[in-house]
């Protein structure tokens, strides 16, 4: 196939961020977008002109697209999924990968041999590419720990209405939207995680929604999350919505040899212990701007996929099953095992939590 022919199950990430990203790419066509809203997916899909709207994921399936990008909240995952993968379609799945272990267990299970990933994109970030040949050159020696703050700030975050963000059973929860990312990103450069240790924050109890009915939050405002790796590595990660002024994503890696920092996912420094400053690593790769993309500048979640779903889309073009470098299935269930144990582990007054091996 030429043009790949994509369904868009999901109307708020997809529609201010994969629609623009994919229209960089090219060499695809979304043939259908499916909403909460039928009147948003109608008003999304004539913007992008999409041929097909509905509120119901199931006419989208209909169409045979080549590509189901799934992008709802996180409870709807599972059953998006299977009926995605009751066609022949591939499947690309936004994180968190589902509501808890038992259902990530399902998913990976049934992807088997399937073409199915899920857009942890940052692992296509150039800097963060060059930072892993860095730590598997051994250039950093032993990596002996790491500091990692990525938070959003949320100007009148006390005021922000009540969504699924704030409800448990329907995956909200920063630790979830941000801190698997953050950990996904960690597997892939240090190894398998060997404990968890956590603490879970909720600073506003209850939430007004936009029809002004109140609601309990369920679900985790700030996350503070230890991992002790199996390498012998330790992480500290901090990842918040309760943040007033941004203070852009920081990842400080700490080795034996030599310390390297990456600066709001765009680049790549070096601790010089003469000046005892960050000094930027000459003629590294850096995150390429909005600008130079030619989309709208929704931060580097948004800058960096472009690059990966150019890849997703080579390789559902020629018909294969894996993807090296990608997140897969299987990942999004190493990763939703870390996320659980992150909450036994905050149920349990921040207890270390073992991970099986």
């Amino acid at each position: 196939m030429e043009t790949v022919r994509i369904g868009l199950l999901g109307n708020s990430f997809a529609s201010k961020v994969q629609l623009p990203a994919l229209r960089v790419v090219g060499g695809n066509e979304v043939i259908g977008i499916a909403g909460a809203s039928l009147a948003k997916a109608e008003a999304t899909a004539k913007e992008w002109s999409i041929p097909f709207a509905t509120d119901d994921y199931r006419k989208v399936l209909e169409l045979e697209p080549d590509l189901v990008i799934v992008s709802t909240p996180v409870h709807l995952h599972r059953s998006m999924v299977f009926d995605a993968l009751d066609t022949k379609a591939a499947v690309l799945c936004e994180k968190p990968f589902a509501l808890n272990e038992a259902e990530a267990l399902e998913m990976a299970a049934r992807a088997e041999g399937r073409p199915c990933f899920i857009d942890h994109q940052l692992r296509w970030n150039p800097v963060r590419q060059e930072l892993r040949q860095l730590i598997n050159s051994k250039k950093l020696g032993d990596i002996w720990h790491v500091e990692m703050d990525f938070s959003i700030p949320s100007p009148g975050f006390e005021k922000r209405p009540y969504r699924w963000w704030y409800d448990a059973e329907r995956g909200g929860g920063i630790l979830g939207a941000l801190g698997s990312h953050m950990i996904d990103l960690l597997r892939s450069e240090l190894g398998e995680v060997a404990a968890v240790r956590a603490q879970l924050d909720i600073f506003v109890p209850e939430r007004a929604d936009r029809e002004g009915v109140m609601h309990k939050v369920t679900a985790d405002e700030h996350a503070t999350v230890s991992l002790r790796f199996e390498s012998g590595a330790r992480a500290e990660l901090v990842t918040s919505t309760a943040v007033r002024a941004s203070r852009g994503f920081t990842t400080s890696y700490t080795g034996s040899k030599a310390s390297y920092t990456i600066v709001d996912e765009e680049r790549l420094a070096r601790f010089d212990p003469e000046t005892k400053k960050l000094q930027p690593v000459t003629n590294a790769p850096i995150l390429p701007s909005a600008e130079s993309l030619g989309m709208p500048d929704m931060g580097p979640f948004a800058r960096a996929l472009p690059g990966y779903l150019t890849d997703v889309l080579r390789t559902v073009r020629s018909g294969q099953a894996k993807l090296p470098g990608a997140a897969t299935f299987a990942d999004g269930l190493a990763t939703q095992r870390i996320l659980g144990a992150a909450h036994r582990s905050n149920d349990t007054a921040g207890g270390w939590v073992e991970l099986p091996r």
